[in-house]
């Protein structure tokens, strides 16, 4: 069964979070990564939280896949936005190589197991202190 959910904006000390729930396929799971994206654009946010740890139904993406979608988002992102996604431990490739993906396509991102991490990161990165590793 398919039932996901994202939840509407929510701006937290000047930063868009978004937190997504449920169970569906990686395309949907990518599809509300990219309107989040998009909806932080929109009100011009610096930066974009994306809490997708409870979500799932898919497993860990091939590197391939990887790069596709991150590179879509940095090519929708130009820039603009720093962003931080919080997914599941077995999702997250161990040498991060969506985040090195993203960053070679210009978008500053990264990828965490947890939400204060990645608000801390988020932070440092959209106040221009981002370390970038």
């Amino acid at each position: 069964m398919i039932a996901a959910t994202m939840s509407p904006l929510e701006l937290v000390d000047g930063i868009a979070y978004f937190r997504v729930l449920g169970t569906c396929r990686l395309p949907l799971a990518v599809g509300f990564v990219t309107s989040a994206i998009e909806q932080a654009l929109s009100g011009r946010h610096p930066g974009c939280l994306i809490d997708a740890s409870g979500l799932d139904g898919f497993g860990s993406p091939s590197v391939a896949t990887r790069h596709q979608v991150v590179r879509c988002w940095a090519e929708l992102a130009r820039g603009r936005l720093a962003l931080a996604l919080v997914l599941r431990p077995a999702v997250i490739d161990a040498e991060k190589i969506g985040v090195i993906a993203g960053r070679n396509h210009g978008m500053h991102c990264d990828v965490f197991d947890n939400v204060a991490e990645a608000r801390a990161w988020l932070r440092g990165a959209v106040s221009g202190q981002g370390n970038g590793a």
